[in-house]
């Protein structure tokens, strides 16, 4: 039963018990009995006012609850006049604010790793909690000889290929060399980052050209 309801129940059943003890009290005194009824009704348009003042900031806060799950953030409520609803208010209308300007930066932030991702000169393929490739980036495609619809939302232990193989057995922080097709060599190197105070992995995969094994066998 809701609270509303309980409330609205509780007061209809103490005014109902109030005017049938008053009949019986004062059903020989007509003056007291109806001075009696007055004060029933001036108590029930009270009980009606608190009843009003009390559920206006429920109505509030289950509307904020709706509007946060469907992540609106846009919806901000105005002073009402009254102290305590217009506390609340306050206090919801700043979070909002910061929840809003928080999305905004979190979305450009992902919009600028997307893009420097996908521009990036080394290849990057990034796995989700399953270690199934969630995102692979244009020049690990072009580096791998594949299409994006061949390793997306695929294992990598699953993938064939030397390259997929030596994936597979790095851990985090290690890299390895691996031949392709074609006599190239790349550099693959596993890592990680923190999402949602889980660790993700990722995978960069570099092409390396006769300048660059020279010089890491002079190093």
């Amino acid at each position: 039963m809701k609270l509303r309801t309980k409330f609205i129940l509780f007061v209809s059943i103490l005014h109902l018990l109030t005017l049938v003890l008053t009949f019986y009290i004062f059903k020989n005194d007509k003056p007291l009995f109806i001075l009696s009824e007055v004060f029933v009704i001036i108590s029930v348009l009270i009980a009606w006012s608190l009843y009003r003042q009390l559920i206006q900031p429920l109505k509030f806060l289950m509307t904020g609850i709706e509007a946060i799950k469907d992540q609106d953030f846009n919806i901000e409520f105005l002073p009402t006049g009254k102290h305590e609803v217009d506390q609340m208010i306050g206090v919801y209308n700043q979070m909002i604010a910061r929840l809003r300007t928080e999305r905004t930066i979190q979305e450009q932030q992902h919009f600028f790793l997307e893009k420097l991702i996908n521009t990036s000169p080394t290849g990057i393929i990034i796995l989700d909690f399953d270690n199934q490739i969630q995102q692979i980036n244009p020049k690990a495609l072009q580096l791998l000889h594949l299409d994006e619809e061949q390793v997306i939302k695929r294992k990598v232990d699953d993938l064939p290929g030397e390259v997929f193989r030596q994936i597979a057995s790095l851990k985090t922080g290690e890299t390895k060399t691996a031949r392709m097709a074609g006599h190239t060599t790349v550099k693959i190197q596993r890592s990680h980052f923190i999402d949602r105070g889980f660790p993700r992995h990722f995978i960069m995969i570099e092409e390396m050209t006769a300048e660059i094994i020279a010089a890491e066998k002079n190093a």
